[in-house]
Order: structure tokens, then sequence, then C-alpha cells
């Protein structure tokens, strides 16, 4: 699978060391579900074999499990928007007003909506 580019070369080398058997099920949950386990994930694998602890409903809970690089991300670059936040307001609170503005301009469009409807 390393080389059909189908899995990362780290998290197959930590499945090696899993017996054949719970690879059959871990091979099989990733035919199914078609996915592929995270290096992180794998490890924790392992690590639950050699405690005795990998069964069938382990491996499908961790290879549901929602990872970091598949949660969509929107990345805001560059002056365009840095001049259309106050220059008072935190970084940490930028999240906040971005979707504070889209609420309100949700509803702005909702009465523009209704008022032609109206007409």
């Amino acid at each position: 699978m390393v080389d059909e580019g189908k899995i990362a070369l780290r998290p197959a080398v930590e499945l090696s060391y899993i017996p054949k058997l719970k690879q059959g099920y871990i091979w099989q949950h990733i035919e199914e579900e078609q996915c592929t386990p995270s290096h992180a994930q794998t490890i924790r694998m392992r690590k639950m074999c050699d405690e005795g602890k990998l069964t069938p409903e382990a491996i499908e809970a961790i290879l549901t499990e929602e990872k970091p690089n598949q949660k969509e991300k929107i990345v805001l670059k560059g002056d365009r928007f840095s001049k259309l936040f106050p220059p008072d307001l935190p970084m940490s609170k930028r999240e906040d007003y971005i979707a504070a503005a889209m609420e309100f301009y949700g509803r702005h469009r909702q009465r523009q909506r209704e008022r032609d409807d109206e007409r």
C-alpha cells in the first residue's frame, strides 16, 4: 500500500508491528471507509495492541476519528482583510468578529429577499 501511495511510510511501519490478523481488520476498515490512519493513530493502535486492548471495535473507533488535516479551514491572507478589522481588535477576537459580521450580513440578505418577495 505504501508503494501505491495509499498509506504513508511511517504509519505503515507502525502497523507492521501489529499481528497479521489485526492488520487484516485495519486494512478491511481502510478499504471499506476509504480512509487511512495518521501516524498518531497507528502509534495508538500499536500501543493498544501491546496492551492487549486492540479490538475490531477499537480499530473502527480510531479510524473514524476526524483528523486535524481533515478539518476544513478558511485562511484569510494579506492586507485585503487586515484593513477591515478595527485597529484595536486583538488577533484572538478576529474569528468572533468575522462570525458576527457574517451573521449580520446573512440577516441583511434575508431582509432583502423578504422585501423583494413583497414586490
